[in-house]
């Protein structure tokens, strides 16, 4: 009797939510509260990062899917402060003033 082999990776066909790059290499999309949180600011002020441009955001679909973010892009947008004028800068920059 023959029992049947799982096809190889290379033979199987891929499914709907299956994709050719490895997932460990697949960007994950974030949230707004998952980047509040990771930033440790409230969604409020990610929004204000968003609408001041020093944050890049993408939405999906229509306006109601709301906005989703590249990691990289999160990482993009700290700037690093090295003396108390980059801090008076950072924070007028940060609250519009």
């Amino acid at each position: 009797m023959r029992f049947s082999q799982e096809p190889s990776p290379s033979q199987r066909t891929k499914t709907a939510n299956e994709s050719s790059i490895p997932a460990t290499r697949q960007p994950r999309l974030l949230m707004i509260e998952e980047v509040g949180d990771y930033l440790r600011v409230s969604p409020r002020t990610v929004r204000r990062m968003v609408s001041n441009g020093s944050l890049k955001a993408y939405r999906l679909g229509d306006r109601r899917r709301g906005l989703r973010f590249k990691f990289r892009d999160v990482e993009t947008a700290l700037i690093p402060v090295s003396n108390d004028e980059d801090l008076d800068e950072f924070i007028n920059h940060m609250t519009g003033g």
